[in-house]
């Protein structure tokens, strides 16, 4: 199986979104070396990068430390193109 095909399996086993280092690490592979691969799955539409938009109702939001240092974070594309991609909860402690 190529590593393209082990990375869109990573993303069908699961509901989550995950960070390049994640994928990384459960491919047992550098995460510099994913980067392009991720970027041909988002051109192909089969995953998507997720959004910080669970922030966006957070009070902290133009101040918040955990939305400045997030991953860019990726899942699955399912359904629609247009479909808004899942947003992660807001990380802020309030």
């Amino acid at each position: 199986m190529t590593i393209l095909r082990q990375i869109l399996e990573t993303f069908e086993q699961t509901d989550e979104p995950l960070s390049l280092t994640q994928v990384a690490r459960r491919l047992e592979v550098e995460p510099h070396l994913l980067e392009a691969m991720m970027a041909y799955w988002v051109r192909k539409g089969a995953i998507r990068e997720v959004t910080t938009s669970g922030c966006a109702a957070c009070s902290l939001k133009h101040n918040c430390a955990p939305l400045l240092t997030l991953p860019r974070r990726y899942e699955r594309a399912t359904g629609s193109a247009d479909a808004p991609p899942t947003p992660p909860p807001c990380a802020c402690a309030r």
